[in-house]
């Protein structure tokens, strides 16, 4: 009898500091998810900042930036590259996500850009950023006509950048928030606009 309750003792003492172990470590893995989250959405703000103008390389009009309500692409000066300092093409794209059935996943496809031969492509990485998200979405702030009322709009094909850049998500409260710094641009048909 002495034996058997002594066992049971353990028994529930050990069984009682596992399930603490297992509370702990969920707590601390979902903070350091929502940490390296934080983390990747800043990088993504400075990125997004630092896109070009469709102009800025004399490119014959090649796009640079461009938006839908799920990806949106532009090249950025805000990189980090083998100097310190880069250019790169990068994607973000909405995908639905294999490990969390109808969940989303954020992904980024970066792809290095050559200045000095007119943005010729070099090395690229693609990767998942973020993860098992009931929703993500992009939007975008700014005049898609030089005549039209400035707004926000899921779709984004003007020459000129927008203003602002918005991605939403449920899990990550307010999402992210980029304001281009070259748009408006001096010399833009906005310029002079007032606002």
């Amino acid at each position: 009898m002495v034996g058997l309750t002594l066992t049971a003792l353990v028994t529930v003492s050990v069984s009682g500091a596992l399930a603490t172990s297992t509370r702990i470590w969920a707590r601390s893995d979902a903070g350091a998810t929502g940490a390296e989250e934080a983390r990747s959405t800043r990088q993504l703000e400075s990125w997004i900042s630092g896109s070009l103008p469709n102009n800025i390389y004399d490119l014959d009009d090649r796009t640079l930036f461009s938006g839908t309500p799920l990806s949106v692409e532009f090249v950025s000066e805000n990189v980090p590259g083998p100097h310190g300092v880069g250019i790169a093409a990068i994607v973000l794209t909405v995908v639905p996500s294999e490990r969390c059935p109808g969940a989303f996943d954020l992904t980024l496809r970066w792809t290095g850009l050559d200045p000095a031969d007119r943005l010729s492509f070099g090395p690229s990485d693609s990767r998942i950023l973020q993860s098992c998200h009931s929703h993500i979405g992009f939007s975008y702030f700014g005049r898609t006509q030089i005549e039209g009322a400035q707004g926000w709009s899921t779709d984004w094909t003007s020459s000129e950048l927008p203003t602002l850049v918005r991605m939403d998500s449920e899990e990550t409260g307010a999402g992210l928030m980029a304001r281009l710094i070259y748009a408006p641009r001096p010399g833009t048909p906005y310029e002079d606009d007032g606002e």
